[in-house]
């Protein structure tokens, strides 16, 4: 989904922390992160899932991000693959549950805002 200039969510992820970091993100909702990205402002739709244990599903997002953002993907990429691995962590027991990502990628997007 992408937010038109201007928008409160887009004045969010430009705010301090972009002066520091080329990338910035900021959790909308449970269902949606939105990414701010030199230029480029995307938002990545979430995924929802029955949550079983929250604890691991922020280290798993942040880790998928950063595994992306290192691979030098597209800022959509990263913030999808991110989700889907915060998502898919967040469904299964316990902080290091274990996945594929083969698994995350099969994971249906959300239609909820």
């Amino acid at each position: 989904m992408i937010h038109r200039a201007g928008s409160h969510t887009e004045q969010i992820s430009r705010g301090p922390i972009r002066e520091e970091y080329i990338r910035s993100e900021y959790r909308r909702s449970e269902y949606s992160r939105s990414e701010y990205s030199e230029d480029e402002y995307i938002e990545a739709d979430g995924y929802q899932v029955e949550v079983a244990d929250t604890v691991g599903a922020g280290d798993a997002f942040a880790a998928a991000f950063l595994h992306g953002f290192g691979s030098g993907w597209h800022a959509l990429q990263i913030a999808d693959f991110a989700n889907r691995v915060g998502a898919l962590v967040a469904s299964r027991r316990g902080a290091l549950p274990g996945w594929s990502v083969a698994e995350a990628m099969a994971l249906e997007r959300t239609t909820k805002p």
